[in-house]
């Protein structure tokens, strides 16, 4: 192959490659679909640098739903930033739980709960942070869940069985002996 035919062919790649990398940056996603966040869309909250979210495994609706964050960083410096951000908001911590790498926080502002699930992704190495937010439930509000065909009444139907929740949920204790759970009372 003649030389200015070479160079003239590693020079469309590298133009075709330099195009497709900056192909993200035009769109503002990544090119994992994740889009820079600076702010919670749920929370309203301020994020570390570089957070991305993914709203195609988001779902968010009036203030309540699941927000998906990804970002290159460890879980704890990540779980702390949200923590901190959370508690300078308002709201207060009720529960948190470490298993490994994993962390899970609880936390409560007027009538809303909102849950912080931050864990490794793999293999990539990256920091996942899932929050959900929603609204508090009543004392002895009744949650519906769909039965197994195999159970008992509402299997004809296909109809779920509302379960009632105990009149005295709200006192039932959070530990669990060595479990590692630390919280109060809801």
């Amino acid at each position: 192959m003649p030389r200015s035919a070479l160079c003239l062919l590693l020079s469309c790649a590298l133009l075709l490659e330099a195009g497709c990398a900056s192909f993200g940056s035009l769109t503002g996603r990544s090119a994992s679909g994740g889009a820079p966040a600076v702010q919670s869309v749920l929370l309203g909250i301020p994020l570390p640098a570089g957070m991305e979210n993914y709203p195609s495994h988001s779902a968010v609706s009036g203030g309540e739903g699941v927000e998906v964050l990804r970002r290159t960083v460890s879980p704890a410096t990540c779980a702390m930033a949200v923590a901190q951000a959370m508690l300078d908001q308002g709201w207060r911590i009720r529960l948190s739980k470490t298993v490994g790498s994993r962390a899970w926080y609880l936390f409560e502002r007027d009538a809303s709960h909102a849950i912080v699930h931050v864990r490794i992704q793999t293999p990539p190495g990256m920091t996942i942070v899932e929050i959900a937010k929603g609204r508090t439930l009543p004392d002895g509000a009744v949650f519906a869940m769909p039965q197994r065909p195999e159970q008992g009444s509402g299997a004809a139907t296909g109809e779920p069985a509302p379960i009632p929740l105990p009149a005295d949920h709200s006192s039932q204790p959070l530990n669990e002996g060595g479990s590692r759970i630390q919280g109060r009372d809801i």
